[in-house]
């Protein structure tokens, strides 16, 4: 596993031809399909219940990368599906890997 930088929560609803089952295989292929490459993000939480879908997300990112405004133009983008709503969604820098406190190196070669 990766340095957690962040965590991003989402909120959202679910309706329709949608269950628990066809959801995580969604939330599944988005995380390591859409998002692996780039932010190293680690599945904390899905709940799926009674239409409503809680999922949380660690991922690694730059505190440019990860931002409210990058993290809602991908969701704006990539969440488009029939039936499916995000209702709101939070990033929180749980570590800032450029921070003055921070007390390791790098050893590159």
């Amino acid at each position: 596993m990766h340095i957690a930088t962040h965590i991003i929560k989402i909120k959202g609803k679910y309706v329709g031809s949608w269950d628990e089952k066809k959801l995580r295989a969604y939330v599944d292929l988005k995380i390591n399909h859409e998002i692996e490459d780039v932010l190293h993000p680690d599945l904390e939480l899905f709940e799926a219940k009674d239409g409503n879908v809680d999922v949380w997300v660690f991922i690694t990112g730059l505190p440019s990368e990860a931002t409210y405004k990058v993290v809602e133009e991908w969701i704006k983008d990539h969440i488009k599906e029939e039936g499916l709503s995000v209702t709101e969604f939070t990033v929180e820098m749980i570590f800032n890997m450029c921070g003055p406190n921070n007390k390791f190196g790098v050893i590159t070669s």
